[in-house]
């Protein structure tokens, strides 16, 4: 009885120290749907916290931006300024990149997308208090949607994160669906 008494609060700590949006929004471009969580959090508590959550049967994950029109419609969609300063993007500083050098080079996606598409505020990124290795939504918007910050982490941003997930599109499940009922009736035969 005292393990779950103890559980139950850690839950509900933590519960408290974050929030969801309202329900995820889907992006019809990409079919993704996307999340703004608040609370403070570290660039890897965020990302542990987005792995760690689903939508339509989906994991999430730090949310990343590749491409002007996805930045413009994040920016439209969840809020714009103020809610989306400070928040973490799926994105990091590899150190042991071939491309590495500071400031600008060995940025990755944490999916392993290319990093082609880059929105950074005017004299980012800089690596301004050193260690800046982690991407985060900056406070001002420009014509591509919001700019991006190299920051440190920790400490936490107190602005939250975005989450991405990546829901299949319908015809893509019926296919998977279709493929592996075909493989349960070929096994089946044997």
């Amino acid at each position: 009885m005292k393990t779950k008494v103890i559980v139950c609060a850690i839950v509900l700590s933590g519960a408290l120290l974050m929030t969801a949006s309202a329900e995820p929004i889907k992006w019809e471009v990409n079919g993704h749907y996307y999340q703004t969580i608040d609370g403070t959090f570290t660039w890897d508590e965020a990302m542990a916290y987005s792995e760690s959550l689903s939508y339509l049967g989906v994991q999430g994950y730090l949310a990343t931006i590749t491409s002007k029109e996805e930045n413009r419609w994040i920016t439209d969609n969840l809020g714009g300024l103020p809610a989306l300063d400070g928040r973490w993007l799926g994105g990091y500083q590899y150190h042991n990149a071939i491309d590495y050098s500071e400031p600008g080079g060995g940025w990755r996606w944490i999916t392993n997308e290319p990093w082609v598409y880059t929105c950074w505020r005017s004299g980012e990124p800089n690596n301004g208090n050193g260690g800046e290795d982690f991407l985060s939504i900056h406070s001002y918007y420009v014509t591509d949607g919001m700019p991006w910050n190299d920051g440190k982490s920790p400490p936490a941003s107190p602005s939250g994160f975005l989450i991405e997930y990546p829901v299949p599109e319908p015809s893509t499940m019926i296919l998977l669906i279709s493929g592996l009922f075909a493989l349960f009736l070929f096994r089946r035969k044997k």
